[in-house]
């Protein structure tokens, strides 16, 4: 490439999710001149980025018994890997803001029981979080 200075053995790869914006000038010969194309993940790939995904929520047991990680395959087509691991954080970020969510009101109500929560100021931001969380 103009401007690079020779290297031996040195292989450049290049990625990129929109082939079309990629500059002509940049495929000539002697510059990124070999492409290769990798498809969305196939039901079986899918399958298995939701494996890779969810291995430890299920090693904790965190996953209820009816999820079932071949039918979310299905329903994910046209999906790609990074896509997959978004919904596998988006899933446990949910289930997570929904568990504190239910349990917060009866935290902050032990802790002002046990005088924990002494302070006004303490207080008030603690109802203000039980507000915002119903």
């Amino acid at each position: 490439m103009d401007g690079v200075e020779q290297l031996n053995n040195v292989l450049v790869i290049g990625m990129t999710n929109r082939r079309d914006m990629i500059d002509e000038a940049l495929l000539r010969p002697g510059r990124f001149e070999m492409q290769m194309e990798i498809s969305l993940p196939d039901e079986d790939g899918r399958l298995q980025i939701l494996e890779i995904h969810t291995a430890k929520m299920r090693q904790a047991g965190k996953i209820a018994s009816d999820v079932s990680l071949k039918e979310l395959a299905a329903k994910t087509k046209n999906f790609s890997g990074a896509e997959i691991e978004g919904l596998c954080r988006a899933a446990a970020f949910t289930a997570m803001y929904q568990l504190i969510s239910k349990h917060l009101r009866e935290y902050v109500l032990l802790l002002i029981e046990d005088e924990q929560l002494s302070m006004k100021g303490e207080v008030d931001i603690c109802m203000t979080m039980l507000r915002k969380s119903h």
